[in-house]
């Protein structure tokens, strides 16, 4: 008798919040030994597709391989910069944020507080409140916002932004 599963697997980078590629890429960093890359394919799907972990173990490993697949090649894009996103809370209120407009007015804090953060994905929500905050004021790529008030005002929200905007920012910084 086999058993039936139901996988929510993420179509694209921008379905997975950035909390749950924070938990993968503890992993990554922390697993060794010849049982990582087995113990790795199973904390994929119970991180991005909503699974617990011995329901990963026992998952048809022709399914395994195709969902693991497609997730790590997903992961492995590339995304651009990108200078806008809303996200929505659960009383679905939503919020545009907006990339820091001009990077050569940022202050000697928000320059403390970016470089602390950006090169830690454990960390990376607070480097995203640095580098994002609502936007006030403005149209289309001209806009002002929310002066900084230190990391942790928008911290815990920038753990349920899309990856991509992580992603993006990382890949902005390494140019």
């Amino acid at each position: 008798m086999s058993k039936q599963f139901q996988l929510k697997v993420p179509a694209t980078q921008a379905d997975i919040p950035l909390f749950k590629y924070q938990k993968y890429a503890k992993i990554v960093q922390d697993a060794e030994g010849d049982l990582a890359e087995d113990f790795i394919r199973a904390k994929i799907l119970e991180i991005f597709c909503d699974i617990t972990l011995k329901e990963a173990y026992d998952l048809p490993l022709k399914e395994l391989d195709g969902v693991v697949t497609h997730i790590l090649t997903m992961m492995a894009e590339k995304p651009k910069l990108q200078r806008r996103f809303t996200m929505t809370d659960a009383s679905g209120k939503s919020v545009e944020f907006g990339f820091m407009p001009n990077m050569d007015e940022m202050s000697l804090g928000e320059y403390i507080d970016l470089e602390k953060y950006i090169t830690d994905w454990g960390q990376m929500h607070k480097a995203l409140a640095v580098m994002y905050r609502p936007i006030v004021a403005g149209k289309k790529e001209f806009y002002e916002i929310e002066k900084y008030e230190g990391s942790d005002k928008y911290a815990d929200v920038m753990k349920d932004a899309p990856v991509t905007v992580a992603l993006g920012a990382m890949v902005f910084f390494t140019i």
